[in-house]
């Protein structure tokens, strides 16, 4: 079990729930109401065996990406997280780094057939730069200032983002015949839903990191971590941290007067923003590791109603007439 819990299992399941979301719930709908406004069928140009592909290269990267942090964090673990890291007790080192080479090298390796599968393989790129980040991002850039925490958030961000990628490529080769009757159209329509939902993932990861931080402050001084709790102190970050929630709010503000009007997505854009902010409540309000565990758990739930909103697209999309 604790083999298993090394992988953050939780964390590998919402990389397939937000895959999953992203193609049934958003680009299949969107495609199938576009089709017939044009009076053409499109559909996604990922089969089944590349979505599982896809998803894969996926899991097995970030897989590995947990076990090369957990072999980069031992001795601060013992402190923060005593008990939890395995790696020097039930997994040896040795073991440790050979698994990390395994499930990066398979992720890898499941990329460029995935990219080579729907001729091009110009988008494994995307795979291999998550796999050198999160590497540099363990040894070399977690316990500086900022950057590591716009590492993690970059990574996660980039699992709509790489989808999105693998998606529309191949959709506009495939159907730039359309350009011929409507010299106007172009799929940048989908690429900004694939955008929106990589900006909400970078934000509310990056203020999870940050929440992390506070909470493993301790260890984190101890061996002179540089993160931002311990180079702004704990009421610096939480100003820092109410500021990106604000944002949150104000994006989800200006995205429903600018481009998404309808009354569905003012009642879901309404919940996701009490949300956060009881995030900011919470966070100003916390004063122990225990409590920023807490805020760091709903940030994740709030991850998840997030991606959730697919399910208005998708019910939108169905129902225009």
């Amino acid at each position: 079990m604790r083999y298993i819990s090394a992988l953050r299992p939780v964390n590998l399941i919402l990389i397939v729930f937000t895959v999953l979301c992203l193609r049934f719930l958003l680009v299949e709908p969107i495609l199938f109401t576009v089709g017939q406004a044009l009076n053409e069928e499109i559909v996604p140009q990922l089969n089944t065996l590349h979505l599982i592909l896809l998803i894969l290269s996926m899991l097995l990267i970030a897989a590995g990406g947990y076990i090369i942090n957990d072999l980069a964090d031992i001795e601060i673990d013992a402190i923060n997280k005593p008990g939890k890291n395995i790696i020097g007790e039930d997994l040896s080192k040795k073991s440790a780094t050979n698994l990390y080479y395994i499930l990066t090298g398979g992720g890898l390796l499941a990329a460029v057939i995935t990219a080579i599968s729907v001729w091009n393989y110009n988008l494994a790129v995307m795979q291999i730069g998550v796999a050198v980040s999160l590497y540099f991002y363990a040894f070399y850039f977690k316990k500086t200032f900022l950057p590591g925490n716009l590492i993690v958030a970059g990574v996660v961000a980039a699992v709509p983002f790489t989808y999105g990628i693998y998606e529309i490529v191949p959709l506009q080769d495939a159907y730039i015949f359309i350009q011929e009757d409507h010299p106007e159209f172009n799929f940048n329509f989908l690429a900004y839903w694939i955008l929106g939902f990589t900006a909400f993932a970078f934000l509310i990861t990056l203020t999870r990191e940050i929440t992390k931080d506070l909470e493993d402050l301790e260890g984190d001084m101890r061996y002179g971590s540089k993160s931002l709790p311990a180079t702004l102190g704990i009421s610096g970050t939480k100003i820092v941290l109410v500021l990106l929630y604000l944002i949150g709010i104000s994006g989800l503000g200006y995205l429903h007067l600018n481009y998404l009007a309808d009354k569905n997505t003012l009642i879901y854009f309404s919940i996701l923003s009490l949300f956060f902010i009881a995030l900011i409540i919470l966070t100003v309000l916390a004063r122990s590791a225990s409590h920023y565990g807490k805020v760091s758990a709903l940030n994740k739930i709030t991850t998840l109603f997030g991606v959730l909103y697919t399910t208005v697209v998708a019910y939108m999309m169905y129902n225009i007439h």
